[in-house]
């Protein structure tokens, strides 16, 4: 007969085994997904029931909500149904702490949902309003589906903010930019990381960035603010809101006067705006500021033009030249042509300007001799395809090196090499971080499609090229062999136009 102390300790034992198998179960990768979901509810049913600790169970449910990929998003949401269930101002603080946390990164699907899902449900405490940073960061990011109007995060951000119009949400936004830390980011890198995706996020929401004019318009404190001063002084001298992040950097660089070439430049951009009527500034963005500072000096009968006249300039400008359209899926991605009658009513203004001014440079002796040596290198070059920046010689854009530039040269071509972190393939451009740094004053981005000699096929730009134009919001080029000592120009930009300028020869 087994000893009474002996068989009281084995019963201890079994009790203590029995109340922690739940939650080994719980943290087990090893077990199949039911098990594991009833080992989440069996093991909170104990800590409600006071018979397993609490801080222990709420620390391994923690921990499958921050894990990513495994477990599974049902068990990481059975988790995450649990600690909400947790209603000690501790747990409770401790949770949300939690989910501020971690769904700036999220990326599972049913997470964002549950997450959503419980702000809204919980609206009406003050305290959850610190996801609306971590919200953003989440709803800045694009996905195929839902659409921005079906996000989750959008109805999250809605609900605790007591909004139910476009206008609300872009208010919203528009304040985890101004203080982030107010909105739940902490300080610091999370700070800048939430101002960036804010206004991203109204990169979309606010396409034309008329919802941010009129809230800076509206509000004259925001004039000093440090995150807004240089955008209130962009739209207050030249009527210009930056609409994507990648512009936003743009429009600090560009109203940066540290050195005298940057002030002379911007004064004569500034300048260049006086005058002109409700129609040019129609759709005027930051990639039109140069090319109007460079025509108001050199060509001011094209500013004196009005949309329908410089049309037609435009058109007569490109008459008769052979155009090449991309073969295979490049060519038929694309629903529209790449002519000025294929996208007429989506050319602003300062597009069809643009268009005459970088054709203009496309056309200089110079800058054609460049280009083809350019092409040569990235031709030879098959880790990458290459490009770099165009711009006007009296901008300064960047120093030129090149043995080809005559002094008297008006435009220029600077090579940016891909570092090599960024080269993907020879099919595939990524622009360094220094072309980016240097582009405030150029006229526009180009790269090369220069694979083989005759490359037709892929003449034009590619989904890559055009979603780049979408989130960078510049003037592009690609040009393209298409044959021995020809290449082939196309103009694209943001909202998927693309205009095909035609042949450049090469220099004899």
């Amino acid at each position: 007969m087994m000893p009474k102390v002996l068989t009281i300790a084995l019963v201890l034992a079994c009790a203590a085994v029995c109340r922690a198998q739940p939650l080994l179960d719980v943290s087990d990768g090893k077990l199949g997904e039911d098990r594991r979901l009833r080992a989440i509810d069996q093991a909170w049913r104990e800590v409600e029931a006071g018979t397993a600790d609490r801080e222990a169970t709420r620390e391994a449910l923690k921990k499958l909500v921050w894990t990513i990929g495994r477990p599974s998003d049902r068990i990481r949401v059975r988790a995450l149904e649990a600690l909400l269930r947790d209603t000690t101002p501790e747990g409770r603080a401790d949770t949300l702490n939690l989910l501020r946390l971690r769904m700036p990164t999220e990326a599972g699907w049913p997470m964002i949902e549950a997450v959503s899902r419980a702000a809204r449900e919980r609206a009406d405490d003050q305290a959850w309003r610190v996801l609306t940073s971590p919200l953003v960061r989440s709803f800045s990011r694009a996905v195929p589906t839902p659409p921005d109007p079906d996000r989750p995060e959008r109805a999250a951000l809605l609900a605790l903010h007591d909004g139910t119009t476009a206008d609300d949400l872009a208010a919203i936004v528009f304040g985890v930019f101004i203080d982030p830390v107010a909105n739940g980011a902490d300080e610091g890198e999370m700070a800048d990381k939430a101002r960036a995706a804010a206004w991203e996020l109204l990169s979309r929401l606010d396409p034309r960035g008329e919802q941010r004019a009129a809230i800076i318009a509206a509000r004259s404190d925001l004039r000093t603010h440090p995150a807004v001063a240089e955008i209130a002084l962009l739209q207050e001298r030249i009527g210009i809101v930056p609409v994507s992040g990648s512009e936003l950097d743009l429009a600090r660089r560009m109203t940066a006067t540290d050195d005298p070439t940057r002030g002379a430049w911007w004064a004569a951009a500034v300048a260049a705006f006086d005058g002109l009527t409700d129609e040019q500034r129609l759709g005027l963005a930051l990639r039109h500021v140069e090319p109007l500072r460079w025509a108001a000096e050199h060509r001011p009968e094209w500013v004196a033009c009005g949309r329908e006249e410089l049309l037609t300039h435009v058109e007569r400008r490109l008459a008769g030249r052979r155009t090449w359209r991309a073969g295979g899926a490049d060519g038929g991605m694309r629903a529209k042509g790449e002519t000025l009658r294929d996208w007429r009513a989506d050319l602003a203004w300062g597009d069809l300007l643009a268009i005459m001014v970088i054709d203009e440079a496309l056309h200089e002796p110079a800058v054609i001799a460049e280009l083809f040596a350019q092409a040569a290198k990235d031709r030879a070059d098959t880790s990458t395809e290459y490009g770099g920046l165009l711009w006007a010689a009296a901008a300064r854009c960047v120093e030129s090196t090149s043995g080809r530039v005559a002094a008297e040269s008006r435009f220029r071509a600077s090579l940016f090499e891909p570092r090599p972190a960024h080269r993907k393939n020879d099919r595939t451009f990524i622009a360094p971080p220094e072309m980016f740094a240097a582009d405030a004053r150029a006229l526009a981005h180009y790269h090369f499609h220069v694979q083989t000699v005759a490359n037709s096929d892929y003449a034009g730009p590619g989904a890559g090229d055009l979603e780049f134009a979408r989130t960078h919001r510049r003037n592009n080029i690609v040009l393209t062999s298409v044959r021995a000592g020809v290449l082939n120009a196309d103009y694209y930009q943001w909202n998927g136009a693309v205009i095909d300028l035609g042949e450049v020869l090469a220099p004899r």
